[in-house]
């Protein structure tokens, strides 16, 4: 084998672990074991997966995921939804999340059934 040495870089990484995991059922749970870790754990951040993928809708609705769940940064998540949903306006997952979080945190029962109906009409 000799001194070959595989190098292997975040946005790489980033970009083989969406090619092999794209078609997962659990994705949600895939992104979330990388977030809030450090650099030096190798496991991209979110913050890192946006830099690597800034128009990939399901890094975009999975970080907003994270920042509803937390509590930490409603307007920012409303953001990163609905970017995710300019980027792919029938993803089921930004518009299912997007949804609980309109009702659950804006409170707008209105706009959750549309983004639920939505959700729910793509094939």
């Amino acid at each position: 084998m000799g001194d070959d040495k595989l190098v292997i870089t975040e946005a790489g990484f980033l970009t083989e672990f969406l090619n092999q995991h794209s078609q997962r059922t659990d994705r949600p749970f895939c992104f979330i074991l990388g977030a809030g870790v450090s650099r030096s754990s190798g496991i991209p951040t979110y913050k890192q997966a946006l830099e690597a993928e800034p128009s990939s809708h399901y890094v975009l609705a999975s970080y907003a995921d994270l920042l509803h769940q937390t509590g930490k940064d409603f307007d920012k998540a409303e953001g990163l939804y609905e970017k995710a949903l300019e980027i792919n306006p029938q993803s089921k997952y930004a518009l299912g999340r997007f949804s609980a979080f309109m009702r659950d945190i804006r409170g707008d029962p209105e706009r959750a059934e549309e983004l639920a109906r939505r959700r729910d009409a793509v094939k």
